[in-house]
């Protein structure tokens, strides 16, 4: 299994819901060596040329402040051609939509809304996003639509919700 989970889980449920996808992309090589940018998530939703750019942060040392900047500068600046080239299509093909999820969102709108505007991203605290994930999950008995082996982390989901939250 991938070791950070948040992006093995977010990476199994675009993929069961029928995304190509790929993590930890790396752009932007330098002369010296090493890269400017890493994607954790790029996700192409091929029915409505969609394409996903997720970057997931469990970090708490930065202030909000510091957090809209880095989103920014360093997570959400690639271009429209980058993502163009990254996944076969043309730029004018594709609609981008970047997604942010991090494990300390303020709960004020001004400060959600600040951080949407400024990184042109959509923000999920990590429990917005589970339940995001949960809920078609949770909506499918295992024992008649079980989640496919190959998503072992949204099948976990899906078997301690039907055993243990469940009325059976």
């Amino acid at each position: 299994m991938y070791q950070n989970f948040l992006e093995e889980l977010i990476y199994e449920y675009l993929d069961f819901k029928g995304c190509f996808v790929k993590r930890n992309i790396k752009l932007r090589k330098r002369e010296k060596g090493g890269f400017d940018r890493e994607i954790d998530i790029l996700a192409l939703d091929t029915r409505n040329c969609i394409v996903y750019h997720i970057e997931t942060s469990f970090a708490t040392n930065k202030s909000w402040d510091q957090t809209i900047e880095n989103f920014k500068r360093k997570k959400f600046d690639i271009k429209k051609k980058e993502y163009a080239q990254l996944v076969g299509l043309e730029a004018h093909e594709i609609q981008i939509v970047k997604v942010a999820i991090l494990l300390n969102v303020p709960k004020q709108k001004e400060k959600r809304d600040l951080f949407e505007k400024e990184t042109k991203s959509k923000l999920y605290s990590i429990k917005e996003i589970m339940e995001e994930i949960k809920s078609p999950i949770t909506s499918k008995d295992p024992l008649k639509e079980a989640i496919p082996e190959k998503y072992p982390l949204l099948r976990t989901i899906q078997f301690i919700h039907h055993f243990t939250e469940s009325n059976n």
